[in-house]
Protein backbone atom coordinates (compact mmCIF):
# COMPACT_ATOMS: atom_id res chain seq x y z
CA UNK A 1 0.00 0.00 0.00
CA UNK A 2 1.63 3.38 -1.06
CA UNK A 3 2.58 6.09 0.92
CA UNK A 4 1.87 9.38 -0.30
CA UNK A 5 4.54 11.45 -0.96
CA UNK A 6 2.81 14.75 -0.15
CA UNK A 7 0.26 15.65 2.86
CA UNK A 8 -1.56 19.00 2.48
CA UNK A 9 -4.18 20.45 4.45
CA UNK A 10 -7.38 21.07 2.58
CA UNK A 11 -10.74 22.68 4.06
CA UNK A 12 -12.21 20.65 7.38
CA UNK A 13 -15.21 18.39 6.18
CA UNK A 14 -18.36 19.15 7.96
CA UNK A 15 -18.95 15.68 8.86
CA UNK A 16 -18.34 15.92 13.27
CA UNK A 17 -15.15 13.72 13.71
CA UNK A 18 -16.34 14.18 17.25
CA UNK A 19 -19.19 11.86 16.65
CA UNK A 20 -16.92 9.39 15.40
CA UNK A 21 -14.63 9.68 18.99
CA UNK A 22 -17.59 9.21 21.03
CA UNK A 23 -18.83 5.89 19.05
CA UNK A 24 -15.42 4.84 19.14
CA UNK A 25 -14.63 5.34 22.40
CA UNK A 26 -17.81 4.29 23.56
CA UNK A 27 -17.29 1.11 21.57
CA UNK A 28 -13.53 0.37 22.97
CA UNK A 29 -15.46 0.45 26.54
CA UNK A 30 -18.01 -1.83 26.25
CA UNK A 31 -15.43 -4.61 24.95
CA UNK A 32 -12.75 -4.23 27.56
CA UNK A 33 -15.53 -4.36 29.95
CA UNK A 34 -16.55 -7.82 28.24
CA UNK A 35 -13.08 -9.00 28.37
CA UNK A 36 -13.43 -9.65 31.74
CA UNK A 37 -16.79 -12.11 31.80
CA UNK A 38 -14.09 -14.91 30.37
CA UNK A 39 -13.42 -15.24 33.74
CA UNK A 40 -16.81 -15.71 35.09
CA UNK A 41 -16.54 -19.26 35.14
CA UNK A 42 -19.27 -21.74 36.76
CA UNK A 43 -17.07 -23.93 38.38
CA UNK A 44 -15.76 -21.38 40.96
CA UNK A 45 -19.24 -20.93 42.25
CA UNK A 46 -19.89 -24.32 42.64
CA UNK A 47 -17.14 -24.89 44.67
CA UNK A 48 -17.78 -27.01 47.73
CA UNK A 49 -14.44 -26.63 49.65
CA UNK A 50 -11.12 -24.72 49.49
CA UNK A 51 -8.88 -26.97 47.57
CA UNK A 52 -11.86 -27.24 44.90
CA UNK A 53 -12.01 -23.53 44.72
CA UNK A 54 -7.77 -23.78 44.37
CA UNK A 55 -8.13 -26.31 41.81
CA UNK A 56 -10.76 -24.07 40.06
CA UNK A 57 -9.42 -20.81 40.08
CA UNK A 58 -5.63 -22.45 38.97
CA UNK A 59 -7.92 -23.69 35.32
CA UNK A 60 -8.47 -19.84 35.00
CA UNK A 61 -4.90 -19.29 34.07
CA UNK A 62 -5.00 -19.50 30.46
CA UNK A 63 -8.12 -17.36 29.87
CA UNK A 64 -6.57 -15.11 32.87
CA UNK A 65 -3.32 -14.90 30.44
CA UNK A 66 -5.92 -14.49 27.29
CA UNK A 67 -7.83 -11.85 29.40
CA UNK A 68 -4.61 -9.71 30.41
CA UNK A 69 -2.93 -9.89 26.55
CA UNK A 70 -6.21 -8.65 25.29
CA UNK A 71 -6.72 -6.00 27.21
CA UNK A 72 -3.31 -4.64 26.74
CA UNK A 73 -3.62 -5.39 22.69
CA UNK A 74 -7.38 -3.38 22.89
CA UNK A 75 -5.72 -0.55 24.57
CA UNK A 76 -2.41 0.57 22.14
CA UNK A 77 -5.43 -0.03 19.91
CA UNK A 78 -7.42 2.47 21.36
CA UNK A 79 -4.16 4.71 21.94
CA UNK A 80 -3.14 4.24 18.51
CA UNK A 81 -6.97 5.37 17.20
CA UNK A 82 -7.20 8.34 19.63
CA UNK A 83 -3.83 9.64 17.98
CA UNK A 84 -4.65 8.91 14.34
CA UNK A 85 -7.78 11.02 14.64
CA UNK A 86 -6.23 13.59 16.68
CA UNK A 87 -3.97 14.06 13.93
CA UNK A 88 -6.95 14.77 11.64
CA UNK A 89 -8.53 17.98 10.44
CA UNK A 90 -11.45 16.65 9.35
CA UNK A 91 -13.16 13.46 7.78
CA UNK A 92 -15.52 11.98 5.08
CA UNK A 93 -18.28 9.53 4.95
CA UNK A 94 -15.70 6.67 3.54
CA UNK A 95 -13.39 7.58 6.66
CA UNK A 96 -16.94 6.86 8.76
CA UNK A 97 -17.72 3.56 7.04
CA UNK A 98 -13.40 2.61 7.76
CA UNK A 99 -13.84 3.24 11.08
CA UNK A 100 -16.67 1.12 11.64
CA UNK A 101 -14.79 -2.13 9.82
CA UNK A 102 -11.69 -1.01 12.32
CA UNK A 103 -14.59 -1.28 15.36
CA UNK A 104 -15.91 -4.74 13.85
CA UNK A 105 -12.90 -6.26 14.20
CA UNK A 106 -12.20 -4.61 17.44
CA UNK A 107 -16.09 -6.14 18.59
CA UNK A 108 -14.85 -9.34 17.65
CA UNK A 109 -11.76 -9.49 19.85
CA UNK A 110 -13.39 -10.68 23.09
CA UNK A 111 -15.23 -13.82 21.35
CA UNK A 112 -11.23 -14.91 19.85
CA UNK A 113 -9.80 -14.05 23.54
CA UNK A 114 -12.29 -16.22 24.88
CA UNK A 115 -11.49 -18.86 22.18
CA UNK A 116 -8.21 -19.09 22.78
CA UNK A 117 -8.33 -18.87 27.02
CA UNK A 118 -10.26 -21.80 26.69
CA UNK A 119 -8.48 -23.59 23.69
CA UNK A 120 -5.19 -22.30 24.15
CA UNK A 121 -3.74 -25.96 22.73
CA UNK A 122 -5.88 -25.99 20.25
CA UNK A 123 -4.18 -25.03 16.62
CA UNK A 124 -7.60 -22.90 15.63
CA UNK A 125 -8.22 -21.16 18.75
CA UNK A 126 -4.43 -19.00 17.95
CA UNK A 127 -4.84 -18.75 14.35
CA UNK A 128 -8.32 -17.10 14.92
CA UNK A 129 -7.01 -15.40 17.59
CA UNK A 130 -4.07 -14.12 15.53
CA UNK A 131 -6.24 -13.87 12.27
CA UNK A 132 -8.38 -11.16 14.71
CA UNK A 133 -5.14 -9.37 15.68
CA UNK A 134 -4.19 -9.17 11.86
CA UNK A 135 -7.41 -7.96 10.37
CA UNK A 136 -7.76 -5.04 13.45
CA UNK A 137 -4.34 -4.11 12.80
CA UNK A 138 -4.75 -3.91 9.20
CA UNK A 139 -8.18 -2.19 9.24
CA UNK A 140 -6.57 0.58 11.49
CA UNK A 141 -3.61 1.08 9.08
CA UNK A 142 -5.80 1.49 6.30
CA UNK A 143 -7.71 4.54 8.50
CA UNK A 144 -4.99 6.12 8.61
CA UNK A 145 -3.42 5.24 4.84
CA UNK A 146 -6.94 6.89 3.45
CA UNK A 147 -6.88 9.83 5.77
CA UNK A 148 -2.85 10.47 4.71
CA UNK A 149 -4.02 9.90 1.21
CA UNK A 150 -7.09 12.03 0.87
CA UNK A 151 -5.02 14.74 2.75
CA UNK A 152 -7.29 15.17 5.49
CA UNK A 153 -4.22 15.18 8.17
CA UNK A 154 -3.41 18.68 9.74
CA UNK A 155 -0.89 20.54 7.42
CA UNK A 156 1.36 20.74 10.92
CA UNK A 157 1.77 17.23 11.43
CA UNK A 158 5.44 15.48 10.56
CA UNK A 159 5.88 13.21 7.49
CA UNK A 160 8.56 11.37 9.60
CA UNK A 161 6.23 9.96 11.86
CA UNK A 162 3.44 9.40 9.57
CA UNK A 163 6.04 7.22 8.06
CA UNK A 164 7.30 5.40 10.80
CA UNK A 165 4.04 4.93 12.52
CA UNK A 166 3.07 3.13 8.97
CA UNK A 167 6.34 0.78 9.24
CA UNK A 168 5.69 -0.27 12.90
CA UNK A 169 1.75 -0.96 11.80
CA UNK A 170 3.45 -3.32 9.27
CA UNK A 171 5.41 -4.36 12.00
CA UNK A 172 2.85 -5.66 14.26
CA UNK A 173 1.06 -7.14 11.23
CA UNK A 174 3.87 -9.51 10.44
CA UNK A 175 4.44 -9.95 14.10
CA UNK A 176 1.16 -11.71 14.45
CA UNK A 177 1.33 -13.94 10.76
CA UNK A 178 4.43 -15.36 12.40
CA UNK A 179 2.63 -16.35 15.36
CA UNK A 180 -0.04 -17.67 13.55
CA UNK A 181 2.37 -19.48 11.58
CA UNK A 182 3.52 -21.11 14.48
CA UNK A 183 0.22 -21.82 16.12
CA UNK A 184 -0.65 -24.06 13.03
CA UNK A 185 2.42 -26.49 14.14
CA UNK A 186 2.52 -25.79 18.06
CA UNK A 187 -0.18 -23.82 19.59
CA UNK A 188 0.74 -23.36 22.97
CA UNK A 189 3.93 -22.17 21.68
CA UNK A 190 1.70 -20.16 19.90
CA UNK A 191 -0.19 -18.86 22.75
CA UNK A 192 2.98 -17.71 24.83
CA UNK A 193 4.50 -15.94 21.72
CA UNK A 194 0.64 -14.08 21.82
CA UNK A 195 1.57 -13.07 25.36
CA UNK A 196 4.95 -11.63 24.33
CA UNK A 197 3.50 -9.58 21.29
CA UNK A 198 1.24 -8.12 23.39
CA UNK A 199 4.21 -6.99 25.84
CA UNK A 200 5.87 -5.87 22.93
CA UNK A 201 3.30 -3.56 21.21
CA UNK A 202 3.02 -1.92 24.58
CA UNK A 203 6.76 -1.02 24.87
CA UNK A 204 6.58 0.27 21.50
CA UNK A 205 3.90 2.63 22.09
CA UNK A 206 5.54 3.56 25.68
CA UNK A 207 8.31 4.67 23.89
CA UNK A 208 6.78 5.78 20.56
CA UNK A 209 8.42 8.83 19.14
CA UNK A 210 6.21 9.24 16.25
CA UNK A 211 2.93 9.47 18.34
CA UNK A 212 4.39 12.16 20.28
CA UNK A 213 5.22 14.14 17.42
CA UNK A 214 1.83 13.58 16.39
Amino acid sequence: MAEPEVIAAQAPSPISKSRLEALSDGLFAIVLTLLVFQLMVPSIFDAKSADDLHAALIMLWPRFVSFTISFIVISVFWVGHHSYYHALQGINEAQLWLNLLFLFFVCLIPFSSELIGEHHDVRIAGIIYGLNLVFTAFALRLNWWYASSRKLVRASIDLAAIRQIHKRGIINIVSSLVVITVAWFNPLVAFYLYVVNAFVYLALQLYSQPLRRL
